[in-house]
């Protein structure tokens, strides 16, 4: 088993220049990429928003017109016009039924 001797400074990991990058770290104009002085900070790409699918339960007013599919119902496709009514039961003994917009081409 290897011990550390406790409270002894270790001079090799911080420097007061690197001490005082590391404290501003999350700063916005913060030059911390790493522990190698200069690498410029190493920062995710923004990612799209994703766009939500649109869903609607089984009697629920259709919230736009176009094709559902109702994977509880068979993978059943209907075409409902905004506003009617979803069709199928609620509930299947798999649970409630969920309907799912498949394309975006839908009637406004």
């Amino acid at each position: 088993m290897v011990s550390f001797p406790p409270n002894l400074p270790r001079d090799d990991i911080f420097t007061p220049r690197t001490s005082a990058r590391w404290l501003k770290r999350f700063d916005a104009d913060s030059d911390w990429g790493g522990l190698v002085d200069g690498e410029p900070p190493k920062r995710p790409e923004p990612c799209a928003p994703s766009r939500s699918r649109s869903s609607a339960y089984a009697g629920a007013a259709c919230p736009r017109s176009g094709n559902w599919q109702a994977p509880r119902l068979n993978n059943q496709i209907e075409y409902v016009e905004r506003g009617k009514p979803m069709p199928g039961p609620a509930n299947t003994p798999a649970g409630a039924v969920v309907w799912y917009l498949q394309d975006d081409k839908s009637k406004p």
